[in-house]
């Protein structure tokens, strides 16, 4: 039964980390202001503007950073507890 809670658990981290790259890019245009957002058009796929060196497959350092980081804690999640070994009754 824990086993399946940790499971669970790290298949949200999973989708989380899915998520974040849109995520990002909806909380970076809502903040942006409109000469923000032309300045940004050659940027990265979530709207930060960076130099095209920086970004990788279409996405900031921040995206890539977001979504790594849900990675680890799903992996943390799934196997750093160990289930409990059983005593036996004499």
């Amino acid at each position: 039964m824990r086993q399946d809670l940790l499971t669970k658990i790290s298949a949200i981290f999973m989708a989380l980390a899915g998520a974040w790259p849109g995520v990002v890019c909806v909380v970076r245009q809502a903040f942006m202001s409109p000469i923000d957002r032309l300045l940004s058009a050659h940027g990265a796929w979530c709207g930060a503007p960076t130099q095209p060196a920086l970004t990788l497959l279409g996405h900031c350092p921040a995206c890539w950073t977001g979504a790594l980081s849900f990675v680890a804690a799903a992996a943390l999640a799934r196997f750093s507890l160990k289930p409990r070994p059983q005593r036996v009754r004499r």
